[in-house]
């Protein structure tokens, strides 16, 4: 079997190019069908692009390139090997849960197959949603509260000043500037047009 390859799809009307936000899934790695792979951008919405076939992912594009409907950015293989560092996490197969929950669980460190076990599913069909985990991982927060020890109280600190206001109402505050994102554009571009 050949590699299939995977193009930017149609992402509807006057869509004709997305950014590639990030890689979901690195080259080398295995991938089931329909498993996100990558996160596109778009001026009207940001999509996770699914996997059209079971193999491994041979990246073609870098995350931060603008790509084109139709373009191809990556190609999935049956036959390669994956990489050892590939493996999918020992509880991963046996997790009823959303690439979402599935990314969070990674995230926390909890996607061994101990750490999942240990979490109650709540969803639908015994499935893992995000308000299971959340409550597992509060759950442990307050459990190493409670067996912290308590320090003896000590006198409040006196209070800080906090910026002195360089106009009426208004304080300093630190500026960051980043691009905007093509959506954050477009919007900015509809509301200055109204």
């Amino acid at each position: 079997m050949s590699a299939v390859a995977v193009p930017i799809p149609d992402m509807g009307e006057s869509v004709n190019e997305a950014i590639l936000v990030r890689w979901l899934k690195q080259s080398g790695e295995a991938v089931a069908v329909d498993e996100p792979i990558c996160v596109l951008e778009t001026d009207k919405a940001d999509v996770e692009l699914p996997s059209p076939a079971a193999g491994v992912l041979t990246t073609e594009r870098q995350a931060g390139d603008t790509v084109l409907v139709g373009d191809t950015i990556a190609s999935v293989d049956a036959d390669a090997p994956a990489s050892p560092a590939a493996a999918p996490p020992a509880g991963d197969a046996a997790v009823n849960a959303s690439p979402a929950v599935r990314r969070l669980l990674q995230e926390k460190g909890l996607d061994s197959a101990e750490a999942v076990t240990a979490i109650t599913a709540t969803g639908k069909g015994g499935r893992l949603t995000k308000a299971d985990v959340e409550a597992h991982l509060a759950g442990a927060d307050a459990t190493k509260a409670a067996s912290a020890p308590h320090p003896a109280p000590t006198a409040a600190p006196a209070p800080v000043p906090g910026p002195v206001p360089t106009a009426i109402g208004t304080a300093e505050r630190a500026e960051r500037r980043e691009p905007m994102s093509k959506l954050r554009r477009r919007i900015a571009e509809r509301l200055v047009a109204v």
